[in-house]
């Protein structure tokens, strides 16, 4: 499992009230570049903006702002005692 990595991309949507921030995840399988990744966080936004960071409808004028794209891999031997279930 050492091996295993995904995309964190960090953003934030200005809506009408103010700035919110919210972080997206990919797995790997999804996408294998930032790229893709970003376009998935894309098509999320275009689906339900609101949804991606816990919000109010305010309507339809908003921006998304991505910040980051990353690879982030977890530390397994850190997580062990929360996946009980799972196998290694």
């Amino acid at each position: 499992m050492n091996d295993y990595w995904y995309w964190e991309i960090k953003f934030y949507i200005n809506f009408p009230s103010g700035k919110r921030e919210g972080t997206f995840s990919v797995d790997r399988n999804n996408a294998s570049t930032a790229e893709l990744a970003q376009k998935e966080l894309l098509t999320a936004y275009k689906d339900d903006p609101y949804r991606l960071v816990n919000g109010e409808v305010e309507g339809d004028n908003h921006e998304l702002v991505i910040d980051s794209c990353s690879k982030v891999s977890p530390d397994f031997d850190l997580l062990k005692p929360f996946l009980k279930n799972f196998e290694f």
